[in-house]
């Protein structure tokens, strides 16, 4: 192998299935379909004669947040933290026809030129950007540009964004077609709630990695699976996502990586999962052997609470 071929996730994976010998990897081998667009109506919105353009705001957070230290990104040359994920995912889920533009407030301007190119704006977030997606809210209404709200704080607490033209409401995959049929058909408001709990992330498709300027940020994210079996006081995301971890299969994970690294990412990457091996330990043991050694174009990062002590090895020789 010549110095100047970088082997993918997939390859490295396979040589430390190769190598493993476990009948855990023999027996777990994953048959995962390629990901199809969503069968939905992509006729253009009635009077326009090219696709759908969509403006993609990710809101500010409030000052001196967890999530907005920006000063110490600028000491490692980056601008923000994290990069928007949730919008990104969304993305990819619309009618890959349409035209997509993002605009991250935390570390750019919004300008009048990215409202005036725009036929619809999508935005949402957390319940500390809470403020600033309200206030776009006033501010598509201003320029006469319908918007689209959805995420985490919207889901926990739609009647705030009420002044929306549309909700998204839970976990988009399933109600994403339902919306896209509604804006086609010339409707101005609605509201689309998933059912709780019941998005098989194996059909969620790559998110759209290209709409990233990756120097702005500190680390990129990828999301393995949703869900906690842990109920911890503190936090919602059982309430969001359930008890039951649902995971995206090694191949599809491995291929989002591959996919950072044919756009020239080489830095952090963020397993944004609230637990990221809080699932079964034959699941875990296959994710984590499943890097090998040797990648060492990428460091990655996560927050876990492992069920079992045996896991704990296998995450420090995987990240090395």
């Amino acid at each position: 192998m010549g110095k100047s071929h970088l082997p993918s996730f997939q390859e490295t994976g396979q040589a430390a299935i190769v190598h493993a010998k476990t009948m855990v990897i023999a027996t777990m081998s994953v048959q995962m379909a390629a990901w199809q667009p969503l069968a939905i109506d992509d006729r253009p919105r009635a009077g326009r004669s090219r696709p759908c353009r969509v403006l993609l705001i990710y809101p500010q957070f409030i000052p001196n947040s967890f999530w907005n230290y920006k000063d110490t990104c600028r000491l490692v040359g980056a601008e923000y933290p994290a990069a928007p994920l949730g919008l990104i995912t969304v993305a990819a889920l619309l009618p890959q026809s349409w035209e997509f533009r993002l605009v991250n407030r935390n570390t750019e301007e919004l300008t009048a030129a990215d409202f005036d190119w725009a036929d619809l704006v999508m935005s949402g977030g957390m319940i500390t950007q809470q403020p600033d997606t309200l206030a776009l809210i006033s501010r598509c209404h201003e320029r006469g540009k319908p918007i689209v709200v959805g995420g985490p704080d919207a889901t926990s607490s739609p009647h705030l964004y009420r002044s929306a033209d549309f909700q998204v409401l839970g976990e988009a995959e399933h109600v994403i077609a339902d919306f896209v049929a509604a804006w086609e058909a010339g409707e101005n408001s609605g509201i689309f709630t998933a059912e709780k709990f019941t998005i098989d992330v194996t059909k969620s498709p790559p998110p759209r990695f290209d709409l990233l300027k990756f120097e702005q940020y500190l680390h990129v994210g990828v999301q393995y699976s949703r869900g906690c079996p842990f109920t911890c006081e503190f936090c919602d995301i059982i309430e969001l996502y359930g008890r039951v971890p649902r995971t995206k299969t090694t191949p599809q994970i491995l291929a989002e990586l591959d996919q950072l690294l044919r756009l020239g990412y080489r830095g952090h990457v963020d397993f944004v999962d609230d637990n990221l091996i809080g699932n079964t330990r034959k699941r875990s043991k296959l994710f984590c052997r499943s890097f090998g050694p040797g990648n060492t174009h990428m460091t990655f990062l996560s927050s876990s609470r492992p069920r079992h002590r045996s896991t704990l090895p296998m995450i420090t020789n995987s990240s090395q």
